[in-house]
């Protein structure tokens, strides 16, 4: 079952004015733990910026952490819609044992400090959830959850069945010259983009930026 962590909703009743806060324009996210360098969260801010300027309204991503790519996202996007199992991660998998028990704390906290509550859905759980659920049609989607085949190939087919007909899709850890332990997720994606007619617009930094065609 995919629910609301109970304290989001528990600090939302505790702090209502928070929740009504704005946030300032640009945010220093630098200093929030993750997984990857800031140049690429910097590559991340760039897409998301110029789609904003072209009318995106809202994003969903797929592997928030603790909520770096999240906060990149909510300076351009509202709402952003956010699924992790929040657990344990051991070279990039998730430990389903601890679920929900270990970075939710520090990704809460860092949402908050940052005053993004009013703007930011957290979804604990995996993609699957998205299959269950109306068409949120979202302009922006970033995945970076796990990375073995099955589970990208599910997190690409879940998620863009919700993207907006002008929206794009951002994949993590694509094609990295140095790094050959994700062949499923390129394996996942390449067969994506050919089976569902979509066309590579960007590639830098191991990110990959894909549309419609």
């Amino acid at each position: 079952m995919t629910f609301l962590p109970k304290s989001w909703f528990s600090f939302l009743r505790k702090n209502k004015n928070i929740s009504k806060s704005s946030s300032p324009n640009k945010l220093d996210w630098r200093p929030i733990a993750s997984l990857n360098p800031d140049n690429e969260f910097e590559l991340l801010e760039e897409w998301a910026s110029i789609r904003s300027k072209w009318g995106f309204k809202s994003a969903l991503e797929i592997g928030a952490y603790h909520g770096k790519s999240t906060i990149v996202l909510a300076q351009f996007f509202n709402p952003v819609y956010t699924i992790d199992l929040w657990g344990n991660i051991d070279d990039g998998l998730g430990e389903y044992e601890s679920i929900g028990q270990t970075t939710f704390t520090p990704f809460i906290k860092n949402v908050i400090n940052f005053k993004l509550i009013n703007k930011i859905v957290p979804i604990l759980g995996t993609s699957e959830v998205l299959n269950h659920l109306p068409k949120l049609n979202v302009d922006f989607i970033y995945v970076d959850g796990s990375h073995e085949y099955d589970d990208v190939r599910l997190d690409l087919l879940y998620s863009h069945k919700h993207l907006s007909d002008i929206g794009v899709i951002v994949i993590d850890d694509y094609h990295r010259r140095s790094n050959d332990m994700w062949l499923g997720l390129q394996r996942a994606v390449d067969e994506f983009i050919s089976l569902y007619d979509y066309r590579i617009v960007d590639h830098r930094l191991g990110k990959l930026l894909v549309a419609r065609r």
